[in-house]
């Protein structure tokens, strides 16, 4: 998958539980963060502090959105979902029920999704972290980030600087910023922390998921959770092999959606549906892909692969979510120019 743009965020987090037993096969030119499983443009990631840590300086400026945004002019109504919680792997015959609208943002600096206010395809909203504003409300422009937008929590790894604020921003979460959903660890089957993976072996990730993740509906009923995104890579112990360790470890755990991240060539978008719809049969849950996108290719060629795949993705009952790789303000192939108007994809992602 991609290393996430981090490269607009201040220092991020990127250590992680030890232990990981696998390394990805990808490579990333990254400046710093996600992972991706070839090269994939730079960006960077999330920070983290614990056995290993990369930061990252951002030297991006930042745009102050001249938009007051106050608590109160945030959704005030919410939703009750009733999600069916299982822990078999076999498709059920009917996929849980989806919202209409799937896309999202995957973002660093809060202040960018403001561009894509009013964007009725684009609802929802992460950044690998578990508040909008990570690492402080003191490292963003103030009230920046879309009041239309749901944001969706992570619990980037098992960190103690991440735990450690977890609980009080997931409430958070729910209460300002409309959570549904909440997301766990961020590639664990890896270990390249310039590209952003967790790097957590199986067995400390269900540990960790048991601990942090699961509990969390007896608060919030209605709340879904999603299991840890895994990486496109392919082999023993990573990407979708890690995940069916992980299911088979975690059989009592509530697990209502499974995130995916996916980086492939911009001439094989069939290579992109099948890793998708392969993750729907073999754990039968609902599917959110959190980041995916091209390793390369000419803007002309993305277009056209998106303009394949968006289609497909709204097409597929299974799929709930999905945020293509990324809202930051670097040009083709993300969403915005650096004077935060759309690019071309920005331009078709939102429409």
């Amino acid at each position: 998958m991609r290393v996430l743009d981090f490269a607009a965020a201040a220092s991020l987090l990127v250590s992680a539980v030890a232990g990981a037993t696998t390394t990805t096969h990808r490579t990333t030119s990254v400046t710093t963060k996600k992972v991706t499983t070839t090269a994939k443009p730079t960006t960077t990631k999330r920070t983290t502090t614990t056995k290993r840590t990369t930061t990252t300086t951002k030297t991006t400026s930042i745009k102050v959105s001249t938009t007051a945004k106050s608590t109160s002019s945030r959704k005030t109504t919410t939703t009750t979902k009733t999600t069916s919680r299982t822990t078999s792997t076999t498709p059920s015959a009917t996929p849980n029920p989806i919202p209409q609208i799937k896309r999202g943002l995957s973002f660093n600096d809060p202040s960018l999704t403001l561009p894509f206010e009013g964007s009725r395809p684009i609802t929802w909203a992460y950044n690998w972290a578990s508040h909008p504003y990570f690492p402080s409300t003191a490292s963003w422009p103030p009230d920046s980030f879309s009041p239309s937008l749901t944001f969706v929590p992570t619990l980037w790894s098992a960190a103690d600087d991440l735990t450690s604020i977890w609980k009080a921003n997931v409430a958070r979460s729910v209460s300002v910023y409309d959570a549904d959903a909440v997301l766990s660890f961020n590639e664990p089957d890896g270990c390249c922390w310039s590209c952003g993976n967790s790097c957590m072996n199986v067995s400390s990730a269900v540990s960790a998921y048991r601990t942090y993740i699961n509990p969390l509906p007896s608060t919030y009923p209605g709340l879904s959770l999603g299991a840890p995104a895994v990486t496109n890579g392919e082999g023993p112990g990573v990407g979708l092999d890690w995940l069916r360790q992980f299911m088979a470890a975690c059989s009592t755990c509530t697990v209502d959606f499974i995130p995916l991240h996916f980086y492939g060539s911009v001439l094989e978008p069939g290579a992109f549906k099948t890793y998708v719809s392969s993750a729907w049969k073999m754990f039968g849950r609902p599917i959110w892909v959190t980041e995916f996108g091209t390793t390369s290719g000419t803007e002309e060629k993305v277009l056209a692969w998106l303009g394949e795949v968006l289609p497909w993705l709204d097409a597929q009952p299974y799929v709930e979510r999905y945020a293509y790789f990324m809202d930051n303000d670097r040009g083709v192939p993300y969403l915005l120019t650096p004077a935060h108007a759309l690019t071309s994809i920005g331009k078709l992602y939102s429409t």
